[in-house]
């Protein structure tokens, strides 16, 4: 199961974004954790713009990492993990592969009132 601890409720100020996205992504390549090739994953259009600006390459232009998803929004990506052996031993890296950035559902930026 996922350890949902990072997830939930007011955050303590020694937290940030950045290490719940590592987390959420570690969880993902984890497979005593998750133990599919297809993950399905829900939660608020901030997160995935984060997710966005993240794990995008920075040269990519894309409007999901400046606007949010609109509500009930779905895209699909391919989510990527490397190891990288930094000198001081191996970490993890995590890159979304902006070719497989497919709207399935409503897009990004279009938010209407009423």
């Amino acid at each position: 199961l996922i350890d949902s601890r990072h997830h939930g409720g007011n955050k303590s100020l020694d937290s940030n974004g950045l290490i719940r996205l590592r987390q959420f992504c570690a969880d993902v390549f984890d497979p005593s954790k998750i133990r599919k090739d297809v993950v399905i994953a829900a939660g608020h259009s901030l997160f995935y713009r984060s997710v966005f600006q993240v794990y995008l390459p920075r040269g990519t232009k894309h409007i999901s990492k400046k606007k949010k998803l609109v509500n009930g929004g779905t895209v699909m990506v391919t989510l990527r993990e490397a190891s990288i052996n930094d000198g001081s031993g191996r970490r993890k890296e995590y890159m979304i592969d902006p070719n497989s950035l497919v709207v399935v559902y409503g897009g990004f930026g279009k938010h209407t009132k009423g």
